[in-house]
């Protein structure tokens, strides 16, 4: 007996109605507090969790797309998940990179997942405090084979407004290789946008 491919336009609903089902998760869990265990790592655990859950079946969705990253899609969709500063300086990277199609003048990596290349499986661990909130860290033990009990990048949380939203992220240690946050990354990427601004090489790369 041969089984049946799922035809595209229901594979599509389906996967449209889990989007759905982990976006109203990761919102429940943004929900403002009514006690001080809202706010405990458990909590913000959860909101971590959710978000990963719905963003990477985003990734698997947009992935062939052309448009915006994810994370700008992700921004776009729920706003109230991402701190302002992180927000605008993704936003403006992007805006930036979006012009230099043949050079690279901004994140050429997806931040929330410290990877070009999506999968689905993150779980995410007990949170530790930071100096703002939270840390979390994430593991990805698809793509981690070698040492999957190590995190593969950290999210920074912190409750603000009555809900939690996303601060920074920050990808793995790696031998030889400086561990610097997304906003650290994003800010060194405007720096040098401003200095070779000031100092243009011969020609027009980018547009605008």
């Amino acid at each position: 007996m041969k089984l049946r491919s799922v035809p595209l336009a229901f594979a599509a609903v389906g996967l449209v109605a889990v989007m759905l089902v982990a976006s109203n998760r990761a919102n429940a869990a943004t929900r403002v507090p009514t006690t001080a265990s809202e706010r405990s790592p458990e909590s913000a655990q959860r909101f971590v969790q959710a978000f990963y859950d719905w963003y990477s079946l985003i990734t698997m969705k947009t992935s062939r797309d052309p448009g915006p990253p994810d994370r700008i899609v992700a921004i776009r969709m729920h706003p109230e998940w991402f701190a302002p500063p992180l927000s605008r300086a993704l936003q403006r990277d992007w805006a930036a990179q979006d012009k230099c199609l043949n050079y690279i003048v901004g994140l050429d990596w997806d931040p929330f997942l410290n990877s070009q290349d999506p999968n689905l499986g993150y779980q995410v661990g007990r949170p530790t405090k930071s100096s703002s909130g939270y840390k979390a860290p994430v593991f990805n033990r698809g793509a981690n084979i070698d040492h999957p009990d190590q995190p593969w990048v950290f999210a920074f949380v912190a409750f603000r407004a009555g809900h939690w939203e996303f601060t920074d992220f920050m990808p793995r240690a790696e031998p030889g290789v400086v561990q610097a946050t997304t906003m650290q990354s994003l800010a060194l990427f405007r720096r040098d946008r401003i200095a070779k601004a000031a100092h243009p090489a011969p020609g027009k790369p980018c547009r605008g």
